[in-house]
Parts: C-alpha cells; structure tokens; sequence
C-alpha cells in the first residue's frame, strides 16, 4: 500500500511539542512495519521547508540547513516515493478548480484540492491519504482519506 501524507501531518510528525506527534510516528512505524511505502509530493516536501523554517507558522522554527537536511532525507530515503509535478501539473490544478467552483470550496483548501488530484492522477497512483484534517480532501473520487484515528 502507498500511502501519501499531507503538508499539516508532515510538520506535526517532526514537531514533538505537538499534541498528534506520538500518533503520527506510531502510525508512520505501522504503515512501515507492514511493507506500506510513504509517499510524499514534491509541493508538501517544499511547503514543509517552508513552514518549519517560517518564525510566523512553526513554533520551533529550525535553520535553513536544518530544513534542508530534512529535506533532503526524504529525498534520498529508500522508504519514500516521491511524487513530482510531472506534466500532469495544469491538469490537476484544472481538476481542483472545478471542484473547488462546483463545491463552494474557498482559500488555502484549493492546495489540498490539488493536491488530492495529484495523488489520484500520479502514474503510480496514490490511493490513500493520511491527514489530521479529512474533510479538506472531501469528495475527491478514487481517494481514500484517514484520519489519525483509522
């Protein structure tokens, strides 16, 4: 099973301060301990160096280096997928913006849209998404989202 992780579980999986950390490393090991492969997208890997280096957003901000090295673990992590933008990239951001029109959905909630249908559209497609938020990914067909309490 592959499963893909959004930008908010990402932070608060590195964030020990943060009331879901223990959750969310218990189900990473879980999902490792069953042959379960992560996969990341390119955009949340460089919206996590943004908001864990950001003084506004992270409660502990970390260096630039400190991000990078972060970073780039992912990047060479022989436990991880990396999704790119591929060609796909206007098309999934066509797709979420007529969900999003069609939905009513308004502000930063367009970025998991997309997100989403990068996911689902992905040559290697992504199936299951492991988020604190469920309902931001609501009514993405072919997408099956959890939370961290299943």
């Amino acid at each position: 099973m592959r499963v893909a992780v959004d930008t908010d579980l990402l932070v608060a999986a590195h964030d020990r301060d943060d009331p879901d950390h223990a959750a969310i490393q218990g189900r990473l090991r879980e999902l490792a301990a069953r042959g379960g492969r992560l996969v990341l997208a390119s955009r949340v890997l460089a919206e996590f160096y943004a908001v864990i280096t950001d003084e506004g957003r992270a409660a502990r901000p970390v260096t630039p280096v400190r991000a990078g090295h972060l970073c780039r673990r992912y990047l060479t992590s022989s436990e991880v997928d990396l999704l790119g933008e591929g060609g796909g990239g206007a098309v999934n951001l066509d797709r979420a913006l007529y969900h999003a029109s069609t939905h009513g959905v308004r502000g930063v909630r367009l970025h998991d849209l997309e997100l989403a249908h990068a996911l689902v559209n992905a040559p290697d497609r992504v199936d299951h998404l492991l988020t604190r938020c469920p309902a931001r990914y609501a009514g993405v067909q072919g997408l099956r989202v959890r939370g961290l309490d299943g």
